[in-house]
């Protein structure tokens, strides 16, 4: 499965750049599911439900969004209505609309969908990584959770001790091959802490923040990762074999 993530979808120019790019992306690169923020669609400050589903209409499969979310009162009543339009699960109890998600792309398979907001400068709001245990059970027919980001040495790098906390089981063979794949290209790549887990029927993967760090780290670990996934009991992957190869013992 091929996802495209569209960061700040800013009032009408970027609706209209949106517009324009999507279909030739999804085309060029055979994407299967969209998803894009939308929290300053509506002239940089909120959304409305009319632009929500103009958004829906250029392709988006979720609209994620965020503390600009309630910017324009008319969106509170959509919400509820809308379980496409994500707010940050881990808004107090009772604020309208869902978290979580999950989407089919149309060759039918299916991609969980969680939104989470940090705390720092921001409202307060619950523990993030609190609300994503709750949140992931939710999600449990998705049997892989892949992050991206948030592995390296700084403060604000949380990113394996959130997963570690809804783990029931780690994999750490997946972190040290990342490691040794990063080292082939930069020294730095003993500062990463990727971590890989298991809960329930779900494998949870870290990967580096960059681009070009993610796709070297994926392809080393990805073809492990059907063959993982059919010993926690999760569905059998197939794997388009041109793009990439999964290993099974004999």
């Amino acid at each position: 499965m091929k996802v495209l993530f569209i960061g700040d979808i800013f009032g009408e120019p970027g609706r209209r750049v949106l517009a324009k790019a999507v279909p030739r992306l999804v085309a060029q690169r055979q994407i299967d599911i969209v998803i894009g923020n939308g929290e300053n669609a509506a002239g940089g400050f909120g959304i409305t439900p009319e632009l929500a589903e103009e958004l829906f209409d250029l392709g988006l499969a979720v609209i994620t969004t965020g503390n600009h979310a309630w910017d324009k009162k008319e969106i509170l009543d959509y919400f509820p209505r809308e379980p496409r339009l994500l707010r940050p699960a881990n808004y107090p109890g009772g604020v309208p609309g869902h978290g979580s998600v999950v989407v089919e792309s149309a060759s039918g398979e299916k991609l969980g969908v969680l939104q989470l907001m940090g705390r720092a400068y921001m409202p307060t709001l619950d523990c993030p990584f609190q609300v994503a245990k709750k949140e992931m059970a939710d999600l449990k027919k998705c049997c892989l959770i892949v992050t991206s980001g948030g592995t390296g040495p700084a403060l604000r790098d949380v990113t394996p001790e959130a997963t570690g906390a809804v783990c029931t089981k780690m994999l750490p063979g997946f972190g040290e091959l990342m490691r040794m794949e990063s080292l082939k290209y930069v020294p730095t790549a003993i500062l990463s802490r990727q971590v890989a887990g298991i809960r329930n029927q779900t494998l949870i993967v870290n990967l580096p923040g960059k681009p070009k760090a993610i796709r070297q780290c994926l392809d080393a670990v990805f073809p492990a990762i059907p063959y993982c996934i059919d010993l926690i009991g999760g569905p059998f992957l197939e794997c388009n074999e041109s793009v990439i190869k999964a290993f099974r013992p004999v």
